[in-house]
């Protein structure tokens, strides 16, 4: 849901990629790579890939909320971080 905000611009999510100094185009960018990783999870053949992708995104994304001050807003990304961590863990077992 949260890549869905961004591809579509919404303007409270559009204002706080501003803030953080990125534009539309990368709030969009960013949207885009959460969708699409949501659904690689979903395609056997690829979806340690998109597990490791959305790692790389909620990691990032954790990163940004911690250097601009934003830490309770740190949770969402930790939370996405650490459940693509366990998917990657748990179904590289299988």
């Amino acid at each position: 849901m949260a890549g869905i905000s961004k591809v579509t611009l919404d303007p409270a999510t559009v204002s706080n990629f501003k803030r953080w100094g990125h534009g539309e185009n990368f709030t969009k960018l960013i949207g885009g790579l959460e969708i699409l990783g949501a659904i690689g999870l979903l395609i056997p053949r690829i979806w340690y890939l998109a597990a490791l992708g959305l790692i790389g995104l909620m990691g990032g994304a954790a990163y940004t909320h911690l250097t601009v001050g934003d830490p309770v807003q740190t949770m969402a990304p930790s939370i996405g971080l650490i459940v693509a961590l366990l998917i990657y863990i748990l179904m590289r077992r299988k």
